[in-house]
């Protein structure tokens, strides 16, 4: 019995019965709105099923960027040559300036590179590259078989034993990523032959290639399907025909993983179609796999549903260096945070640090004139930091755009700030405003989430019989005093209302103030006399708390529906405002969370400054050495 064999036949279907107790204890915890927490709920059961225990320790990730060359490559499907292959392993190694070194670090996440076979005609002496190679890159797909049975076999079992020896020296949580130019040419044959997709439907842009390059790929996945004919009952054939050397590495290191009982996060389509492989080969083997995000690849929707896994962030990321693994376990390990308090709920209840405070008699109502200035004040953002962080951000090594939300959440914080770098990051900080006392559910969510992401959080409470504009005044006074010393400040209130189960406001705001389909139902002026009694005076609150934050130039983040339609309302009646908004749910992550309290808005804050510092982190095409794109929209703009 070979590695393989034995690493299958150790696998095992985690036992359900720690879901089970868990999800019991979320009811109890939640008074039975547990399923309120959308999507983290079914992250959080998964991944303490998976562990097997309601006490997990803090996850110790890795990184591993398992690096080849595909024969394909020269048939000019990628806009880069097969040279940024190995420079892009020179760029993590010796210049730790590319994508998979700055999420890396964001992550606290120890990075391992391996050599699986790149083309350099023997091993390469980088320092700390792992030589797990199998051959001088793969053959040319398209021509025949992309390498030997043989050659498969012992890439699937390199992995195995690369995620044993992790495993051993302490790593609890894998997060595969792959370089190598033309294995998205591939990921998109792999998903076809286990999908049952067209060529059509499973090949993409990769790194951002031009439509006549994108149709000679596509002809190119015909062409190798019809010569290799791969069937997806041999999944081993199918690798060794259409495959590379980094996805056999891949779907070793999730079958090691499997066997251990230890979770692996997958990124994009790649680290997909290493999975559909280990699927085929054992099926409890993804009963450990998390699905990071959802890329925009075409066939990434269909790779995940065959997989039957659910991503909940929607970053627009095309590159496949574990980026969307590095952010989701950040969230995985707040979301443990919260679950080691929740589960003592209602017997006992953790300490917090939340600063409380309430809302004195000494306030002071900007009047009509000095908001009007305030309004007039607002200059347009800096064109020219954006135009700098813009540019820096084209020449990263990287393809272009390739990072998506998090560019564009750079880009506007560097016009809000006047500077294209992270010199001004300050604290952040979440203001959360109530009526009424909170549970001791959602403070504790509050508290223990926020804190994960090295928040100071604010419990503001309003006053019952204050007047909407009290609310207003209290509101921006306090948004006013905390964005001089943060650089972004989430907006999030509380239920109104104890006998109110949680996401009732949410539902009253949607209903008397959106359409149907989502749209604003009625003019700005028109909005506080149309918001629900109950929520009137947090949303006064928030609505003051916005022109505050604005007033210092900081970036705002919203939370749930009711933080999220009043500043949507905000932004109609004061448009300058707009600039400075970032709206999370569901744009960027889908999560379904109905619970109120800042949940949402702490996972903004995270993205928001995971954004600015990654971009800071990462080095540019000049100094890595790695050759700019040849093709597409960053033939144009990425320069050496």
């Amino acid at each position: 019995m070979n590695i393989l064999e034995e690493t299958i036949r150790q696998i095992e279907a985690p036992d359900p019965q720690v879901a089970k107790a868990v999800d019991r204890k979320l009811q109890i915890a939640t008074e039975g709105d547990a399923k309120q927490l959308g999507h983290l709920r079914r992250l959080l059961l998964r991944v303490l099923t998976m562990v097997g225990t309601e006490e997990p320790e803090p996850f110790r990730p890795a990184t591993i960027i398992c690096c080849a060359d595909h024969g394909v490559a020269s048939n000019q499907v990628s806009a880069y040559p097969q040279s940024t292959t190995l420079e892009m392993a020179k760029a993590y190694l010796i210049a730790h300036g590319a994508a998979a070194n700055a999420f890396a670090e964001e992550a606290g996440s120890h990075l391992t590179v391996i050599d699986c076979g790149m083309k350099t005609g023997g091993p390469t002496d980088l320092p700390g590259l792992i030589d797990g190679r199998i051959g001088d890159g793969t053959d040319d797909m398209s021509a025949g078989p992309a390498m030997t049975r043989e050659q498969a076999l012992t890439s699937i079992m390199s992995g195995i034993a690369l995620a044993e020896s992790l495993i051993k020296n302490g790593i609890t949580c894998l997060m595969p990523g792959e370089m190598g130019i033309g294995n998205t040419t591939s990921s998109a044959a792999l998903a076809a032959v286990f999908c049952h997709l067209t060529p059509e439907e499973a090949t993409g842009r990769g790194t951002k290639i031009s439509g006549e390059r994108l149709r000679r790929k596509t002809e190119i996945v015909r062409r190798a399907l019809a010569v290799n004919k791969p069937d997806p009952s041999d999944p081993v054939g199918v690798l060794q025909k259409v495959g590379g050397f980094e996805f056999g590495c891949m779907t070793g290191l999730i079958l090691g993983a499997a066997a251990k009982q230890k979770p692996v996060i997958l990124d994009g389509i790649n680290t997909a179609a290493a999975a559909l492989v280990a699927q085929a080969l054992a099926p409890d083997s993804i009963a450990y796999c998390i699905a990071s995000q959802m890329s925009n690849e075409k066939p990434h929707a269909a790779m995940l549903s065959k997989l039957g896994l659910e991503a909940a962030m929607h970053l627009d990321f095309h590159l496949g260096e574990a980026c969307g693994s590095s952010l989701l376990i950040r969230f995985i390990d707040a979301l443990l945070e919260a679950w080691k308090a929740l589960r003592l709920l209602p017997r006992e209840t953790s300490p917090v640090r939340c600063t409380r405070e309430y809302m004195s008699d000494e306030r002071t109502l900007p009047g009509k004139a000095a908001l009007d200035q305030i309004i007039r004040r607002l200059e347009p953002l800096s064109e020219e930091a954006m135009a700098a962080c813009r540019d820096r951000i084209d020449h990263l090594a990287k393809p272009i755009d390739s990072l998506g939300f998090l560019e564009q959440i750079a880009v506007e914080y560097a016009g809000i700030t006047g500077v294209a770098d992270d010199s001004l990051l300050q604290e952040p900080a979440l203001l959360c405003f109530t009526v009424d006392e909170p549970s001791p559910c959602q403070i504790q969510l509050t508290d223990k989430i926020s804190r994960a992401f090295g928040c100071q959080t604010y419990i503001l409470q309003i006053k019952e019989d204050c007047s909407v504009l009290d609310a207003f005044a209290y509101g921006f006074q306090e948004a006013s005093d905390t964005s001089i010393i943060s650089s972004a400040v989430a907006l999030a209130g509380f239920e109104s209302g104890r006998d109110n189960p949680l996401g009732t406001a949410g539902e009253a705001m949607r209903e008397a103030l959106l359409t149907d389909d989502g749209h604003l139902r009625c003019d700005a002026g028109e909005f506080l006399r149309r918001v629900p009694e109950s929520c009137s005076l947090v949303c006064a609150a928030m609505m003051g708390a916005v022109l505050g934050c604005v007033r210092n130039n900081s970036l705002i983040i919203t939370d749930d529906d009711l933080s999220d339609i009043t500043v949507r309302y905000t932004e109609k009646l004061f448009p300058a405002v707009r600039p400075y908004i970032l709206h999370v749910q569901p744009q960027i992550l889908d999560f379904g969370i109905k619970i109120p309290g800042g949940i949402i808005g702490s996972f903004g804050l995270c993205l928001s400054y995971a954004a600015v510092r990654i971009m800071n982190r990462m080095k540019t095409f000049g100094e890595t050495g790695v050759t700019p794109a040849n093709d597409g929209p960053g033939a144009g703009r990425q320069k050496a």
